[in-house]
């Protein structure tokens, strides 16, 4: 069953994927070190088999060696170089013998055809080990024979050896090295393959049961922070930019509007006699004028144009590239849609409200943003005391501020 992190806390969740995480690492990491112990082993008894198939094979032409120098030997007794080569014969037989009786203990125990190899040279009364060692005892016979009968007589025996029973002994030997080793290679191939299944086994169901469900995890953990900054940036009611974002995002921008000496305005919009509204039919009726306010401002502006709640029915839009005419044009276009716009309540009434607005342009100055907000909530004002319901554009020279607006570094 995969890991159900939806309900789970965020520690918790992170927990159990660690976890989840590193017991399949380590199955993973121990099947892959046992492939590698079981490799080393298998090719260590690879070269074994691979050993005694060369030393078998190497007996079978030392045999033949050694009757053909006894016959030499036979036919010329007191030849010193035929005597010679019998003796470097018997001593490499006796030398390749003894190195392969010294692999055979060497070997091991559940390798396919040990115990076989192990009886066909060393169990019965016709075992190799005795064959060779009377191989070996009759080829010093004939090495030391001083007549030509003796040596006559040791030669027909030594061949009879080498070409007879020895011979199929030491080829049988050969061929059970031969198949130990094929039945070794037979016997990794498999066990790589049920480890390789194995790991993909274990790959797969780490992809289902734990990848899968960490990147559904932190895809939803993506999708909370993405909602969170959301929040965090915007007027939960509306849906528009909250104090904090209008001065952060107008700051970028006039940054850039600066370097370019591009002009920009704000409007500074407030809703009439909202207070009675609230009064008269409720908050709830309240909040949806206000939400409908911001759409119908939202929906009339440019996407350049940045549209922040400043607080209550109080609104903000910075315009960049906007001349004061052109805000002015704007505004009075916005005051009239909100003015035309019935809107119904959830109580199924329809109420009829009106914005008041105040225009300003930005200026090269100090924090032009705040300052530009200053000079249109002077002309709000005016707006509100000429009648409300109409829009003002600032005035050259306006009175100090009637309130301190917080500055664009505290957001």
């Amino acid at each position: 069953m995969a890991l159900d992190l939806s309900n789970a806390p965020r520690d918790q969740s992170i927990g159990s994927l660690t976890l989840a995480y590193v017991v399949g690492f380590g199955l993973i990491s121990g099947l892959v070190i046992g492939a590698h112990v079981i490799q080393r082993a298998s090719i260590r008894a690879q070269f074994q088999s691979a050993e005694v198939v060369n030393v078998a094979g190497r007996q079978r032409m030392l045999t033949q060696r050694i009757a053909w120098s006894a016959e030499e030997l036979s036919r010329s007794p007191a030849s010193s170089v035929a005597r010679a080569r019998l003796d470097e014969a018997m001593k490499l037989l006796r030398t390749s013998h003894a190195a392969l009786a010294e692999g055979r203990l060497r070997w091991a125990p559940n390798e396919p055809l040990a115990d076989q190899l192990r009886r066909h040279y060393s169990e019965g009364r016709f075992s190799l080990d005795l064959q060779i060692a009377e191989f070996v005892a009759v080829a010093k016979r004939a090495a030391r024979s001083n007549t030509a009968s003796d040596a006559e007589q040791a030669a027909r025996v030594l061949k009879q050896q080498a070409e007879g029973p020895l011979l199929a002994d030491l080829n049988f030997a050969v061929t059970l090295a031969q198949r130990n080793g094929e039945l070794i290679v037979a016997r990794q191939e498999l066990t790589a393959t049920l480890l390789l299944s194995a790991v993909l086994i274990l790959m797969l169901i780490e992809v289902l049961l734990i990848f899968r469900p960490a990147v559904r995890y932190f895809a939803n953990q993506r999708e909370e922070l993405r909602e969170l900054l959301h929040l965090a940036q915007t007027d939960s009611m509306t849906g528009c930019y909250n104090r904090r974002m209008l001065f952060e995002i107008a700051g970028r921008v006039l940054h850039s509007l600066d370097r370019q000496s591009r002009p920009a305005s704000v409007l500074l919009l407030d809703i009439d006699h909202f207070k009675a509204v609230n009064d008269r039919y409720g908050h709830a009726a309240g909040d949806r004028v206000i939400t409908r306010v911001v759409e119908l401002i939202l929906g009339r502006v440019r996407k350049s144009d940045i549209v922040g709640r400043l607080g209550g029915e109080e609104f903000a839009v910075f315009l960049p590239d906007t001349n004061p005419m052109q805000a002015v044009v704007l505004a009075e276009s916005l005051r009239q849609l909100i003015e035309g716009e019935p809107i119904e309540t959830t109580s199924n009434a329809r109420l009829r409200v009106t914005v008041s607005i105040g225009v300003a342009a930005l200026e090269a100055e100090p924090d032009p943003l705040i300052h530009a907000l200053h000079r249109a909530d002077v002309a709000l004002y005016r707006a509100k005391h000429a009648g409300r319901n109409q829009c003002k554009l600032e005035q050259h020279k306006v009175p100090e501020p009637i309130y301190q607006l917080p500055r664009l570094a505290n957001g």
